[in-house]
């Protein structure tokens, strides 16, 4: 990853981005697409956030937060619900780490004070690098680590799928 391939995508609010990402650096990270346009009007239903990015739905926000999509209306907003539709719907299953396993895509959900705030996917084309959809931002390459921090917390639980 090189300072030139992060500038190729235009990211929204650069000073802020790096100020909400601070263990961001040219290193661990690349923008792999441009800040997702979102207005008042169509939130949270015309832009993607990063469930839909990690579902393959780049029409539409999901999350169990009573604004947007969610398989379940009912769903509240915690850990075991993520968990519960990327296994129920998507067949993903508890593993212990974030370690990369060849045959395996692999998603990460991020806790802030107590709460799911974050989900990144490891493709299992990846050879250990995640990939995430940041807000309505951009979608990026990142070190996992890398975007821990006040906003997304911390990477504290990992599912996979095994393909093959």
């Amino acid at each position: 990853m090189t300072a030139a391939s992060n500038e190729q995508f235009a990211i929204q609010d650069r000073v802020q981005f790096y100020a909400d990402f601070p263990k961001l650096n040219e290193r661990n990270h690349k923008p792999t697409s441009a800040a997702t346009p979102c207005d008042n009007q169509s939130f949270p239903f015309g832009a993607y956030n990063c469930f839909a990015f990690v579902v393959g739905d780049t029409g539409k926000a999901w999350w169990p937060d009573g604004m947007s999509f969610w398989p379940n209306d009912n769903g509240d907003d915690t850990v075991e619900e993520l968990m519960r539709v990327l296994s129920i719907d998507y067949s993903y299953e508890e593993c212990e780490d974030d370690t990369f396993e060849p045959g395996a895509e692999k998603v990460a959900i991020f806790v802030a004070k107590g709460r799911p705030s974050h989900i990144a996917l490891q493709p299992t084309d990846a050879q250990g690098l995640w990939r995430s959809k940041i807000g309505f931002n951009i979608d990026m390459e990142h070190e996992l680590r890398a975007i821990e921090s006040g906003i997304y917390g911390k990477a504290e639980v990992f599912m996979r799928k095994r393909h093959g």
